[in-house]
């Protein structure tokens, strides 16, 4: 018996070890206590010696080669698509992260906290989504962060239909100039205006569907996982499967 544990142990070691090697930095497990969102990114930055290593062995395959800016309004200063890009045109945002990522996440719209900063996502959703991506080897700032409204809505609500027609313009230009090879939309929400259906996103997550020449994923959003901690098992996995389509 103790010559089997060893043997298992010795295995596990090597997994493990083979697995660090690919990038992984987390590995989910079903009721684990240990959440995402409780690891330190300054610790894990601090312990992790071959993270520059792993980044230059990644690069060729994940980043387009795309000048550092691009014109998404085709020219135009100012957009003037829908009435709430006038009215609230200083808080009209493009998105954050690397215009030369094969990588996209998609969320509804821009988020001010303080009523001054807008950010991607605020507070535990962003650093949720920064620890999510480090699981497959990622930075926030090495992927692309964009919205379907470009525009902060009057106390972040929800974006109407209209708004959704006029704004996914800009969307196209973006995912046809960056190129992404792999789209991950994030909450049911950006999913269902995004693709423009009606299926649940617990329907739809992490099944790959062709998209403007790449391949989108759906997954739950940040927020909905820090009220449903157990659904985070099914995160890791469509993280994985975009890891996979990534490197394929």
């Amino acid at each position: 018996m103790d010559d089997l544990l060893v043997n298992i142990a010795s295995q596990l070691k090597n997994h493990l070890t083979n697995l660090h090697k690919e990038g992984y930095r987390y590995i989910c497990v079903a009721g684990d206590k240990k959440e995402l969102l409780q690891v330190d990114p300054i610790q894990i930055a601090k312990t992790d010696g071959n993270q520059k290593d792993n980044q230059q062995r990644r690069s060729k395959a994940v980043v387009n080669e795309k000048p550092a800016s691009i014109d998404f309004m085709g020219g135009n200063d100012i957009c003037s698509l829908c009435p709430l890009s006038v009215s609230k045109q200083k808080d009209m945002v493009f998105g954050y992260g690397s215009l030369n990522s094969k990588l996209m996440f998609i969320t509804e719209t821009p988020e001010k906290v303080n009523n001054s900063k807008t950010v991607f996502l605020s507070g535990k959703s962003e650093l949720l989504l920064a620890n999510i991506l480090r699981f497959i080897g990622f930075e926030l700032n090495n992927v692309y962060l964009t919205y379907i409204l470009k525009c902060v809505t009057p106390s972040n609500r929800s974006f109407v239909s209209g708004e959704i027609d006029t704004c996914k313009k800009i969307l196209y230009r973006q995912i046809d100039t960056i190129k992404p090879k792999v789209i991950c939309s994030l909450g049911g929400a950006a999913t269902s205006a995004l693709l423009g259906t009606v299926d649940s996103i617990s329907k739809l997550r992490g099944k790959p569907i062709e998209y403007r020449n790449s391949l989108v994923i759906p997954t739950f959003h940040p927020s909905y996982l820090l009220r449903s901690a157990q659904m985070k098992k099914y995160v890791c996995k469509d993280m994985l499967l975009i890891k996979k389509m990534l490197f394929d």
